[in-house]
């Protein structure tokens, strides 16, 4: 019999006659039980009431929490000089083992797909130490805590039909078809026993996604009921920023919304580029490397996006006094300004037209974007765009000025604020 912690128990039954071979029925007998070998772990329990039944008969149980072989279990009454034993000795043997559980590869594997698949091995032997094979090992995969995970994107095969062969081996497969998962436990079982299960946990590390663009969020974004986010922003297009410029990063569109994920984000370098929430905002120029971790609470899958190399290299500061020296004014078609002395910078040193001419142009009027609603003007609801001065001015040369539009609707405008940086 198995031993299963001292839930499995023999019955042993003595029937009790008098002197005259007669049964002695239903009267209280005390009977002396006794083990060889006395072994700590062995229970012999007798039955609730001494008193024989109809038979002759009293039983008692016998029980173990340890191993034990060819136990022999003996009985006499209070007169009787010498025990009788049992017809047969019994065993209490320990259940199948399983031994050892085994993952291939033993290091984290990154990304999702077959070719990155975890594959455990469970051995299963017997009371003896010898492999046993035909045994059915129960398989399962959980968070760190024990809860199933149910997402559908953890592939999990048993492999064959789950039983062990010939070695004593089953095993078991783990793969991501799409994202990562921060830790998966999987458990093999083959009973209840102390050494009837093994658990091993493993991490399935993300692909890191790639994200190609930016959405730029409006200056007052705070106090909009709906974000205007506009069309995004390719990142090499994005080559220059404002105070207070703010945006988002743009994900794959099945991945935009994603529900019951928590997500980070994260900047290498946050005196360049910081995080507020789930938004980034520039602080000054530089390049720095951006991240984005979404994570299931209770599959713990997740989703890696980054952006390295994010490289702003002009950041832009005016003269926010529209009677300041920053402001120049144009009336030709092309708005170019040849005046006499050109609108200077308050600080810093004036931007080259060659370096930041198309991408303004590009924003405007190839995404539609109003940059004077993205605050490159600072704040649109105040200041300069209010006193009419809606267009940045880019240094041509020590003679000239070319003043570009921030808005497409904007077309008739003279006055222009020159776009500086330090």
């Amino acid at each position: 019999g198995l031993y299963n912690n001292g839930t499995d128990t023999y019955t042993f039954t003595a029937t009790v006659e008098d002197a005259y071979g007669n049964l002695v029925v239903d009267k209280p007998i005390d009977i002396d039980w006794q083990t060889d070998p006395t072994v700590d772990g062995l229970i012999l329990t007798k039955q609730s009431s001494p008193v024989s039944n109809a038979q002759g008969q009293v039983t008692a149980t016998l029980s173990s929490t340890v191993v034990a072989i060819d136990v022999q279990v003996s009985a006499k009454t209070a007169t009787q000089q010498t025990p009788r034993n049992a017809d047969k000795k019994v065993s209490f043997i320990s259940p199948d083992e399983l031994a050892s559980l085994t993952v291939s590869p033993d290091h984290v594997t990154e990304g999702g797909g077959e070719g990155h698949t975890y594959t455990f091995t469970a051995t299963v032997k017997d009371f003896s130490g010898q492999a046993k094979s035909g045994v059915t090992v129960a398989w399962s995969a959980t968070n760190s805590k024990g809860v199933t995970i149910t997402d559908k994107n953890l592939v999990t095969q048993v492999v064959g039909d789950g039983k062990t062969d010939a070695d004593g081996k089953a095993q078991y497969r783990v793969y991501s078809k799409s994202g990562g998962f921060v830790a998966v436990m999987v458990t093999a079982k083959v009973n209840d026993s102390p050494v009837g299960s093994k658990n091993k946990t493993v991490e399935i590390k993300a692909d890191e996604q790639d994200v190609t663009g930016f959405f730029i969020l409006n200056y007052n974004y705070e106090r909009e009921a709906k974000q205007d986010l506009g069309h995004l922003v390719p990142k090499e297009r994005m080559n220059f920023a404002w105070p207070k410029m703010t945006f988002k990063l743009g994900y794959l569109p099945e991945e935009s919304y994603i529900v019951s994920y928590t997500g980070v984000y994260d900047s290498s370098n946050r005196n360049v580029v910081d995080v507020y929430g789930e938004h980034f905002q520039v602080k000054k120029a530089g390049m720095v490397t951006l991240t984005a971790t979404f994570t299931h609470q209770i599959s713990g899958r997740y989703l890696k996006y980054i952006i390295p190399d994010v490289k702003i290299d002009h950041f832009v500061i005016i003269d926010s006094n529209p009677i300041g020296r920053g402001i120049g004014y144009v009336n030709s078609e092309n708005r170019v300004d040849k005046s006499q002395p050109l609108p200077s910078c308050t600080r810093g040193n004036r931007i080259k037209e060659s370096d930041l001419g198309r991408s303004i142009d590009y924003m405007v009027n190839d995404l539609d974007l109003n940059l004077i609603q993205k605050g490159l003007l600072g704040d649109p609801t105040k200041g300069l765009s209010i006193g009419a001065i809606r267009m940045g001015g880019l240094k041509i040369n020590n003679k000239s000025i070319k003043a570009h539009v921030l808005n497409k609707n904007d077309k008739w405008l003279q006055a222009y604020v020159v776009l500086c940086e330090e």
